[in-house]
């Protein structure tokens, strides 16, 4: 007691010495502070980037990813004179980074360009170099991991009138929950209603102009960074200064021009590197309007006047050229309009007139912080460049070892045996190779998509085996057994059998088929009665062995395939192709962010060759996909077709050909997102975004069906803007969609009253009554598996059991099921409850394609609602569920 009492006296003592700092625990509290809001300010990018570049432990421990007492980043001392922070024991160190002087900083050239582009772009302003981040760490010899952990964050900045010195009043300290909060953010830009309703129901504070600025932008890096500015920036209401949040951050320092320059924000200038160490000017997302009214781009150094290098754009708006100047730090390209007598009279000899755009210094190290040597983890090492020197590292090639040798040469010579009794089937070996057969390349075929999404939900390992992320022969997402009457495919030992997925008809005993993506069944649902709306399928062939989850999930052989409206049901064997592991890698592998660099571009281009650069840019501006990776497949495949000559982007060829008889430009339908989620009470919310501006004009309602029904059960028209939702009292059940109409009647016409459905537009997702959840299995027992369902706004639960469980019923005697409001509810406090004995059999016509499951459902009278959980467990076990199924969202 003593003891702590001298601690505590000893503490107040110190304490009168400390300076009372102002600690930020959320995102929020920065909304109220002066701290990188304005431009040329570069605080919240910095505060962003250091977030996003630490680690973060379960006890709050910071770890940082760099080095700050080597210079990284251009991290350098602080030595606190003034004591603008507390004292520090002998062994720790103040470090300070965000002076982005390269002149005084070299690594601050690693840095990102959203950091630095502010800085760059506004040289001469004395605010453009003010904000820091400053950290508190221990510098202990031999002690990697205590020289990277951080012990306090502050952010501060320069006072122009106060010389070197930190700003006291401006200087604050940085909760451990603020920086993870940063962290937290989503990366990736939301693509459904729901998606968007959830941030902004998070972030209250981003208002839906600020919002859908940063939605539609390209120019960040990651969707959080443009949150983040949202969330600090919209007190500033910054839509009185006629600009987006970005320009208004970016690009204020223009606001005297008389052009509207919002697109420059899409620019990317870039210096990178030839194959003989020289500079390459490098440029990419120059606004058309500057093509047509003469640019150049050029060469400087260091922040010099002269040009080393220039040259006028005569291309596109994408494009780079090698020099001869030796690669160097420093180096940074810059775009400037052309002027000259003779240039405007005749369009020769231009030079370089105004600055628009600057891009980012190079770093010798190409942005690369030094790697630690293994075992020494006081030196480390880095690679770096001057005059253009290149430093190659070899690698030594590996030898087979004699056994293994054999055993390739054994597999071999068993596949020659085996193939002669095969059908001769064509193998697909990469994407290249889809471009030559006719396989979901025409609206409204689907196949394309259901291949990408099929790479995307299996794991291929190291030696090519590929495991399913679902299980095919409980009828997951619509797959169904195929019996192979026809010998269409090689026979199967009696362990093996087929199944088939890519029946998109909910009304032909696959009603799991709704729970696959929107972008798969996008064609079907806005193409009923197109016959060719259904054709495309994927055919597995696995083994079923009881008990074995693993087996059971591992694919030997993947077929697509398709039906031919002259064949009736049969599938065409002309268009039946194997497809090798090797294709579903690459499609696995497609970059899934759209690119930001030059570099990153190129890099694409290069690859993939065959994608010519319309098709490219329709894909990188797009919003309607929910991943690049799509958007390139689609691009690689679809090239040959040239959909230019349809007179619509590759998406509006796949999506939209229905329509080529309309009058109207209607790319812009491939924004529309429609859906079904719940309401509180167990019925159906109708939700709506990313309706076009001139429909609403015109004149739109949305309008909820069920099941391909044409009598709407619930319609009302939108007078608001392109996002909202409503509830309604239809009870939430399977099958329900919402469809956009224009309005129609005579009293509309006249006087824009009691409108009526009149002209269809678009058809969301048919709701899928596990709100597209597959089931989970049961812990210890891979042959049973728990799904939360809903039937008439009412949570239901349904076990799926494999027929050969026979005494599952033993095994479960003692087990039970509770519904839970939410995840965090207490094991106690379930709304309902069922002994799993007790659960009935289900029968439904689907359940045939599913021969070795049987179903038992539960019926429970709970409503439906966000957050409610279904949770397996023994009897009066109440710590330890089985299995909990995902919350309803």
């Amino acid at each position: 007691m003593v003891d702590n009492l001298l601690k505590c006296f000893l503490f107040l003592v110190v304490l009168d010495s400390v300076p009372a700092i102002q600690e930020l625990k959320s995102i929020n509290d920065l909304t109220n502070i002066d701290f990188g809001r304005k431009f040329p300010r570069h605080g919240l990018m910095l505060l962003h980037w250091f977030a996003n570049n630490i680690r973060i432990d379960d006890n709050n421990i910071i770890q940082l990813n760099f080095a700050p007492n080597r210079g990284d980043y251009g991290i350098h001392y602080y030595g606190n004179y003034d004591r603008l922070l507390p004292d520090n024991r002998p062994t720790f160190h103040y470090y300070t980074v965000g002076n982005l002087n390269p002149n005084n900083h070299n690594n601050a050239r690693a840095l990102p360009h959203y950091v630095t582009r502010s800085f760059y772009n506004s040289r001469g302003n004395q605010d453009n170099n003010r904000d820091r981040i400053t950290v508190r760490i221990q510098d202990e010899y031999g002690n990697l991991q205590t020289r990277r952990t951080v012990h306090q964050i502050y952010i501060t900045q320069h006072n122009p009138s106060m010389g070197s010195a930190y700003d006291r009043a401006n200087t604050y300290l940085i909760a451990t929950n603020l920086l993870r909060e940063i962290r937290d953010l989503p990366q990736n830009r939301p693509t459904t209603h729901t998606d968007i309703q959830q941030i902004q129901q998070r972030y209250r504070n981003s208002d839906e102009n600020v919002f859908n600025d940063l939605r539609s932008s390209l120019m960040l890096v990651d969707f959080s960074l443009g949150l983040l500015l949202a969330i600090v920036l919209s007190p500033y209401n910054v839509r009185q200064f006629g600009r987006s949040i970005l320009g208004f951050l970016f690009l204020s320092h223009r606001q005297g021009d008389d052009e509207d320059d919002d697109d420059l924000l899409q620019i990317n200038l870039e210096v990178t590197t030839t194959r003989d160490g020289k500079a390459k000017i490098c440029w990419s997302g120059i606004p058309w309007r500057l093509i047509q009214q003469g640019v150049m781009v050029a060469l400087f150094k260091n922040n010099e006047d002269d040009a080393l290098v220039s040259r006028k754009l005569d291309g596109g708006s994408l494009g780079s050229f090698d020099t001869s100047v030796p690669l160097n730090p420093g180096l940074q390209v810059r775009l400037y309009k052309c002027k000259g007598l003779l240039f405007r009279w005749f369009g020769l000899f231009p030079s370089l007139g105004k600055e628009v755009w600057r891009g980012p210094e190079f770093h010798d190290a190409n942005g690369e912080m030094p790697v630690y040597i293994m075992s020494h983890n006081n030196a480390s090492l880095q690679l770096f460049v001057k005059d253009g020197v290149q430093v190659r590292f070899m690698l030594q090639r590996t030898v087979l070892d004699p056994f293994t040798m054999v055993d390739n040469l054994l597999k071999c010579f068993l596949f020659l045996v085996v193939l002669d009794s095969v059908p001769a089937i064509q193998e697909l070996n990469s994407i290249s190779d889809l471009k030559n057969i006719d396989f979901g390349c025409n609206f409204p075929r689907h196949g394309l998509m259901l291949l990408h999404w099929f790479a995307n939900n299996v794991h291929i390992d190291d030696n090519n085996i590929i495991q399913l992320n679902f299980e095919p022969n409980r009828g997951d997402y619509g797959f169904h057994h195929y019996s192979n009457y026809d010998r269409l495919l090689p026979d199967n030992r009696p362990t093996f059998h087929y199944y088939t997925v890519g029946n998109l008809n909910p009304d032909s005993n696959h009603s799991n088929a709704r729970a696959l993506p929107y972008y798969v069944t996008q064609n079907f649902h806005n193409s009923r009665g197109n016959q060719n709306n259904n054709r495309d399928r994927i055919t597995v062939r696995i083994q079923d062995e009881y008990g074995n989850l693993q087996t059971r999930r591992t694919v030997h052989q993947v077929y697509i395939t398709q039906h031919n409206p002259s064949m009736g049901s049969a599938y065409d064997g002309a268009n039946t192709y194997l497809i090798a592991t090797n294709l579903l890698r690459e499609i696995r592998d497609l970059p899934q962010n759209r690119p930001t660099t030059h570099t990153g571009i190129q890099e694409i281009q290069q690859r993939y060759r065959n994608i010519d650069e319309n098709v490219f840019n329709d894909l990188r501006s797009s919003l309607m996909l929910v991943d690049f990776s799509l958007g390139l497949l689609l691009a690689i495949v679809l090239s040959p077709y040239n959909v230019r000559q349809f007179g619509r982007s590759i998406l509006g060829f796949l999506f939209l050909s229905h329509r080529q008889g309309d009058d109207e430009d209607d790319d812009d339908l491939l924004q529309i997102n429609l859906e079904v989620t719940t309401t509180r009470d167990g019925k159906a919310k109708i939700c709506w975004s990313g309706i076009p501006w001139r429909l609403i004009q015109q004149g739109v309602m949305v309008a909820l069906f069920k099941n391909n029904e044409d009598n709407a059960l619930v319609s009302r028209k939108l007078d608001g803007g392109s996002l909202g939702s409503f509830d309604t009292s239809v009870p939430l059940n399977p099958g329900l969609q919402v469809r956009l109409y224009k309005c129609e009647g005579l009293l509309f016409r006249w006087f824009g009253l009691f409108p009526s459905l009149g002209k269809e537009i678009q058809r969301g997702p048919e709701f899928h009554d596990a709100n597209g959840e597959m089931p989970v299995y049961i812990m210890g027992h891979g042959n049973a598996s728990l799904q939360l369902f809903v039937k008439d706004g009412k949570a239901c639960v349904r076990l799926y059991v494999r027929k050969p469980f026979t005494d599952w019923k033993t095994k479960f005697h003692n087990c039970w099921v509770g519904i839970y409001r939410s995840t965090t509810t207490d094991q106690h406090s379930y709304k309902v409850y069922q002994w799993v004995i007790r659960f009935v059999r289900e029968w439904r016509s689907d359940l045939e394609d599913i021969p070795d499951y049987n179903v038992y459902v539960f019926h429970s009278g709970v409503t439906i609602s966000p957050g409610v959980q279904v949770r397996f467990m023994l009897w009066r076990n109440f710590l330890d569920p089985l299995v909990c199924t995902p919350p309803w969202e």
